[in-house]
């Protein structure tokens, strides 16, 4: 009874929930970049999110009226167990990494869109040569916005650090997000055009990518980033 009176209706409410805060990233985004509803393992763009929650939502309604519901022994202490187990299985298979260190990469990087696009302002750095901490990122990225007011903070006890964002979204955007994050001292420029700036970026945002050259040498994310080891990247000689 209780699967039919709470488990069902909470589901299909949460996914409707889901689809309001999708129509609304579309509406301030446009279809672009990931929902990230899977995280890194499947990109599934807003709307393609939304035809995904519609059937679970045809599913879980057929399974209203044809899942026969029966009780069995011990139902309780097994549903503790399985839903004990769905959380921890996670870190077992994929387990956090103690060191918290960034992703050592060996990859190209095409910048070269930041400086012939008809559409944007080049940079007035040139990031294709030389070490850079390039941060790509929407304006409308909670997460984005919580690593802006990071690098930032590092920005301003380290001038030196050749730290560098590459922003997406409207330009009505960038004052709420600067508001936010203060870092509107951190040599920035406003990127128009989503594909390009995917293929820069790559799928997901905040991408924060330690350049050599037009080398992607190192990826972090906002958590991973020790001003002792940008200083002592930024120092070797390879």
């Amino acid at each position: 009874l209780f699967l039919r009176s709470f488990t069902y209706p909470a589901t299909i409410t949460l996914l409707v929930v889901f689809i309001g805060y999708l129509i609304l990233l579309i509406i301030q985004q446009g279809n672009n970049g990931s929902c990230g509803c899977f995280g890194n393992w499947i990109y599934m763009k807003p709307l393609q999110a939304i035809w995904k929650n519609l059937i679970m939502i045809a599913v879980t309604s057929l399974l209203i009226y044809i899942y026969p519901f029966r009780s069995y022994k011990n139902q309780e202490l097994v549903a503790v167990i399985a839903g004990m187990a769905a959380l921890v299985t996670p870190f077992i298979i994929l387990p956090l990494h103690p060191n918290n260190l960034p992703e050592v990469a060996h990859e190209s990087i095409d910048l070269s869109p930041l400086y012939t696009s008809e559409k944007n302002t080049p940079p007035t750095v040139e990031l294709r040569k030389g070490k850079h901490i390039i941060a790509f990122m929407s304006l409308t990225c909670p997460h984005c916005k919580k690593a802006a007011y990071l690098l930032q903070t590092i920005h301003h006890r380290n001038p030196d650090f050749p730290i560098y964002f590459v922003l997406n979204g409207l330009s009505d955007q960038e004052k709420p997000f600067f508001d936010i994050t203060h870092s509107a001292a951190v040599p920035h420029t406003r990127f128009i055009g989503s594909e390009e700036f995917v293929k820069m970026a790559g799928p997901y945002v905040p991408a924060i990518f330690w350049v050599n050259n037009g080398i992607i040498e190192k990826k972090s994310n906002y958590t991973q980033l020790d001003p002792q080891l940008i200083k002592s990247w930024l120092s070797a000689t390879h």
